[in-house]
């Protein structure tokens, strides 16, 4: 009778993760063939010259290495069946399933943890909402696929921690170096992926020293294999590193300025509208209740995801940038502390059919905000957007050929039409000497203009073009994307007083994406 109990709880634990990673997949795949991301191009176009037959490329600021050879493996696969495959909706597919692979990989860890599929499959639910996750999943960027990877390293981990056999043992780090080396040939902040190995390794496995040397050689021989010119490019790679993580770029909110102490503040404070707010504070009981566990029963393997979670916020905290983005990978372990936090509540209550009635209501109140906001989110990113809407005000304005220059890099004009993107460079000419190339138009990022003249010394030269830009040009037209929306503050209460404002109701979907932007007539 228990052995027919337990094979039916898996059966529904097997139904109702499927049912999770269906819905997962269609959040994730609803707004896939938006237009344009700024970073995309960094990898696709890389791909797509590797396909005809450009194999090296000496581009490592990420270095997502890993990808350009997976997304030149897919469009050569591709070619094979069309002439001309979209290659930004093949190479999105990939973030699409990196997204849904990691539901799965969170259940697997949830459940590995604390022996419970409840665990695992409410964890698999936050991150099959989680806003962030879902969005970082539409885009052809290494963040996804990074996260991915640090959670099926976290899973070995754990592994490697419950194994009694020593040559499994070793297996177990083993694949775990392997996973680290391709991670960080996908992203280089997947180094911190060290962590949950090493605390394996203090806790419970200092007596087979062998283990770390046979990490270290598998994680170098597997980033050697997907990222094979990194030996011979060691300079080049410090060049662009240099460059990548220069804390003085444009517009860096504290380069300098405590920077450790406010990337901090900026990546906690920010949790609750990356995955929601009473999920961050499940998760904050999930891993202090965690942590005490482990010092109580000595089962330390319940400090792993904690233990990654407070390394992986201090390693990126360090960093003099901060973006969004780079929390990505918290945010399941986010997720998992919440998960067994809201399991562990849930066992509290004997009766069943009462503990599934609070679960279902607890489970709603949570993810609902999340939900709406990945819709949302995916609606706007579909819509025209500020540039696109400056490209066909542009079009419309005059019939003959004209010339358009501009910082706007996805702007989009066609024949007869010409624009120039001079990203950062436009302060090279004079205005005078546009007007001699022929230049009609400059297309300019509002948000950069105002934060050159936040740092007057630093962009003197540039801020002399742009004053007799602003004195001589003629400020004929501007977009600017809606302030007041949903997406304002993403944090639950917000959203669920949004949704019980009739008004502010009407309007949820009223809204799209860009920076603003201005355009100056030059003749």
């Amino acid at each position: 009778m228990r052995n027919l109990v337990e094979v039916m709880q898996t059966k529904r634990s097997v139904l109702l993760l499927f049912i999770l990673v269906i819905a997962g997949s269609i959040l994730r795949i609803y707004g896939i063939d938006f237009g344009y991301h700024i970073d995309e191009p960094n990898i696709v176009e890389r791909a797509i010259a590797m396909v005809g037959g450009e194999i090296y490329q000496p581009w490592y600021n990420w270095p997502a290495q890993t990808l350009m050879f997976l997304y030149a493996g897919l469009f050569w696969i591709a070619e094979l069946f069309t002439e001309v495959p979209n290659y930004y909706i093949i190479a999105r597919a990939v973030s699409v399933l990196a997204g849904v692979a990691s539901i799965i990989m969170v259940f697997l860890i949830g459940k590995t943890i604390v022996k419970s599929a409840q665990a695992g499959l409410w964890a698999a639910l936050f991150v099959a909402t989680s806003q962030l996750l879902v969005r970082h999943s539409h885009y052809a960027t290494p963040d996804a696929m990074m996260t991915l990877l640090l959670l099926v390293l976290v899973y070995f981990a754990i592994r490697a921690y419950q194994e009694k056999d020593a040559k499994k043992i070793l297996r177990w780090y083993m694949w775990s170096g392997i996973i680290l080396g391709v991670a960080i040939a996908t992203k280089y902040t997947a180094a911190i992926g060290i962590v949950p190995i090493l605390i394996v390794f203090i806790i419970k496995h200092r007596k087979y020293w062998n283990t770390l040397f046979w990490v270290g050689l598998s994680a170098f021989v597997a980033h050697s294999i997907v990222n094979p010119f990194a030996l011979f490019d060691l300079d080049l790679i410090f060049q662009q590193l240099v460059v990548e993580a220069n804390p003085n770029r444009l517009g860096q909110d504290w380069a300098g300025q405590k920077h450790f102490i406010n990337n901090l503040y900026y990546y906690i404070s920010n949790t609750p509208e990356w995955i929601g707010s009473l999920l961050s504070v499940l998760a904050i009981g999930g891993g202090i209740g965690s942590v005490v566990h482990a010092v109580r029963s000595k089962s330390w393997e319940y400090i792993i995801v904690p233990g990654f979670w407070f390394a992986f916020l201090l390693g990126i905290s360090t960093l003099g940038l901060h973006w969004t983005r780079w929390a990505l990978p918290m945010l399941p372990l986010v997720a998992i502390m919440a998960g067994i936090a809201i399991w562990r509540l849930l066992t509290l209550i004997s009766q069943e059919r009462i503990r599934v009635i609070i679960g279902s209501i607890s489970g709603a109140v949570i993810i609902v905000p999340q939900l709406v906001i990945s819709i949302v989110f995916s609606y706007s990113d579909i819509q025209p957007s500020t540039s696109d809407r400056a490209s066909e005000w542009l079009i419309n304005k005059r019939e003959e050929p004209m010339q358009v220059i501009g910082d706007v890099e996805n702007l989009v004009l066609y024949e007869p039409y010409t624009y120039r993107p001079r990203t950062n460079k436009l302060h090279e000419f004079t205005y005078d000497e546009y007007i001699e190339q022929g230049v009609d138009f400059i297309v300019l990022r509002k948000k950069d203009l105002v934060l050159r003249k936040d740092e007057p010394e630093k962009y003197a030269d540039e801020l002399i073009f742009f004053d007799e830009l602003e004195e001589r040009g003629k400020k004929v037209h501007s977009e600017t994307k809606p302030q007041k929306t949903i997406l304002k503050n993403k944090t639950d209460l917000a959203v669920y007083r949004w949704l019980f404002n009739p008004k502010k109701r009407a309007r949820t979907f009223d809204l799209y994406q860009g920076e603003p932007i201005v355009v100056y007539k030059l003749r």
